[in-house]
């Protein structure tokens, strides 16, 4: 007798509302570049399951890249083409350095095959690698050359990509040998760099003096690195330094030092030619064993 006769007003004579629709303009196809650097994928490395619980090997890099890369590019396609696509190559590309199967720095390691084998197919996945981008757009490859286990192996690579496609007009490389390569894109400043050496912390400031002018003309300043095989974004003093991810399986090493678990994959960065980055895609490998790669060796 009382509760039915209030619900009834209240129905009757109660305030209704409903939440303002956002407004939201068609998206245009904007003007954007993508950034895309398969860094420490160090081929050549030679991983056994039994003993890391994460094998690796030549033909199971090339298919991790390969396929990560498709998706990545899937994945891109709701951004429409872009104007350029950015290849960071170098940065660990390869495992070791020379016929002793040694790093730069001189530190044995496990291999899958010798140096030789290293060179030819390394190489030849290079071109595989960026005549499979050049159909999307045009390459600009950039090689991150100082870098603790191949930095002989990537001023080969990177000379090799230049004699190769020396009569081709949508692939052009940065020759650039020195420790950091800057290129720009719009309003976008942006470094890559291994990551061995000048921390993510002191990048600006390394930027700034490297290239003052473009410092101040530039509204946006980014910087790509790798070397730590794990993902982390740092913000400071007006840059970003985007650190990437590896694909690469688990040695010996990093297992027993207890260098497992972090994340493995593939990632792009999408650069506007007026706001900077606005977003990025990435492409995790899927098959996530105990032995997954935590930190770097040297």
């Amino acid at each position: 007798t009382v509760l039915m006769p209030f619900k009834s007003f209240i129905q009757d004579f109660g305030l209704s509302y409903e939440p303002p629709a956002l407004k939201i303009k068609k998206l245009k196809q904007s003007d954007h570049a993508v950034v895309i650097c398969p860094t420490d994928f160090h081929w050549g490395k030679y991983a056994a399951e039994m003993e890391t619980g994460d094998a690796y090997s030549r033909e199971i890099a090339k298919e991790r890249l390969m396929s990560l890369m498709k998706k990545v590019v899937e994945r891109l396609a709701r951004w429409g083409k872009p104007k350029t696509i950015y290849l960071g190559l170098g940065s660990d590309f390869g495992h070791v350095d020379n016929d002793g199967h040694s790093t730069t720095r001189g530190t044995l390691q496990d291999m899958d095959g010798t140096m030789f084998e290293m060179i030819k197919t390394g190489f030849e996945l290079s071109v595989q690698l960026v005549d499979s981008l050049r159909t999307l757009a045009p390459v600009r490859v950039v090689a991150l050359q100082d870098s603790n286990h191949d930095k002989l192996f990537a001023q080969y690579q990177l000379h090799y990509l230049d004699a190769w496609y020396r009569e081709m007009d949508d692939v052009t490389v940065n020759t650039c040998c020195k420790p950091r390569q800057y290129e720009s894109f719009g309003n976008t400043l942006m470094m890559f760099t291994h990551g061995d050496g000048v921390g993510m912390k002191d990048l600006p400031e390394v930027m700034a003096v490297e290239k003052p002018t473009e410092w101040g003309a530039h509204e946006h300043r980014i910087g790509f690195t790798g070397h730590r095989h794990h993902e982390k974004t740092l913000g400071m003093r007006g840059m970003t330094v985007y650190q990437l991810w590896s694909m690469a399986g688990t040695d010996r090493w990093h297992a027993r030092k207890g260098y497992v678990g972090s994340p493995k994959g593939l990632a792009a960065h999408i650069v506007d030619i007026n706001e900077g980055v606005v977003g990025s895609v990435a492409a995790p490998v899927l098959k996530n064993k105990p032995g997954d790669d935590g930190g770097e060796k040297e």
